[in-house]
């Protein structure tokens, strides 16, 4: 069965994965020797109904207002140890206009719609302040070297405390109606929520933190 294509917007932008043919166009237009190597790379896992073509498979960046293409963003394939690497590149012409992080914040939230999603990793050398100034923005943090550069990466954040701060306030409302002190019963809910929020939030972040250090010292 064939894949539905996503298609993510922002104000100004969406994103969508390329097609073959517009993958292949791509590779025989283009100069810059980096990316043609990429997509050969590439080629053989991003067939139309590859369950993993959605990982692999450049990610056309355009304009909503005329559909013109400004960069590309990728995924340098599935996820690994709950991590994601990102790829980015705007064209020169369109530079300096915010359309980098507004695309890969994107797809960054997109990646953490993914239930085995955690991380989110990028790659920047210290040389490309542009690229650096842009994960920066996004709320990356250095997290030591990469295969090639300085590796980045953004934590996938859970409201646990606000979930279960609301679910204690319905149930202080109850609580409050019941015996008729609202003020009362709200605050002991609120004191319950943030409690059972805040136990499950740490239990989680340590959950993380063990993965995060299983799949560093895979990747020593």
């Amino acid at each position: 069965m064939k894949q539905r294509v996503p298609k993510l917007k922002t104000k100004r932008l969406f994103l969508q994965p390329m097609s073959a043919e517009e993958m292949s166009s791509l590779q025989d237009t283009t100069d810059n020797q980096w990316l043609k190597g990429e997509l050969l790379s590439r080629e053989q896992y991003c067939g139309n109904d590859s369950e993993e073509r959605i990982w692999y498979v450049p990610w056309k960046v355009c304009l909503r207002s005329d559909g013109t293409v400004v960069g590309l963003v990728a995924f340098s394939g599935p996820q690994e140890h709950n991590a994601v690497e990102v790829l980015f590149d705007t064209l020169p012409a369109f530079q300096g206009n915010g359309y980098t992080s507004e695309a890969l914040g994107r797809l960054v939230r997109w990646a953490f719609t993914c239930p085995e999603v955690f991380y989110v990793e990028a790659e920047a050398t210290d040389h490309c302040h542009a690229a650096k100034k842009v994960l920066e923005k996004l709320e990356f943090k250095p997290d030591g070297v990469g295969t090639m550069a300085t590796r980045y990466v953004k934590e996938k954040s859970e409201p646990w405390v606000a979930v279960y701060m609301c679910f204690g306030m319905a149930i202080g409302c109850a609580l409050g109606g019941a015996y008729r002190n609202m003020g009362i019963g709200v605050s002991l809910g609120i004191c319950f929520g943030v409690a059972v929020g805040t136990a499950i939030d740490s239990a989680m972040k340590k959950s993380r933190s063990r993965k995060r250090e299983a799949r560093k010292k895979v990747e020593i």
